[in-house]
């Protein structure tokens, strides 16, 4: 996956720092690293995209496992991609549901 650079000014940037203090489901959970999926029915979202954090780190990254924003130790930001790569219908499918406000569904962990 491509790392694209994090712009303050950026909105998936400007998203992670509306999402503190905000309740994201939760769509998976692994190896301590926290997967969720929400869509603000405000903000215009151009590009599909999960949360991911761990511990104090939290970043965003496209249903394709792009990084888009923020950051997560290298050993999980790996396996958050794998784990995106395995299932970027379902991660597809939720951002759909998310955006039509309707239930996302559970997504297996990584194992």
């Amino acid at each position: 996956a491509k790392i694209v650079p994090a712009d303050p000014h950026n909105e998936i940037q400007a998203s992670i720092e509306k999402s503190k203090g905000q309740h994201m489901p939760e769509i998976s959970f692994f190896y301590g690293i926290k997967i969720m999926i929400y869509h603000e029915s405000n903000a215009p979202h151009h590009k599909p995209h999960f949360h991911a954090s761990y511990g104090e780190y939290e970043a965003v990254y496209s249903t394709e496992g792009d990084l888009l924003a923020g950051c997560l130790p290298p050993r999980q930001a790996k396996l958050v991609v794998a784990w995106a790569a395995l299932h970027m219908q379902e991660l597809d499918d939720n951002w759909y549901l998310a955006s039509s406000n309707s239930t996302c569904f559970r997504i297996d962990p990584l194992v």
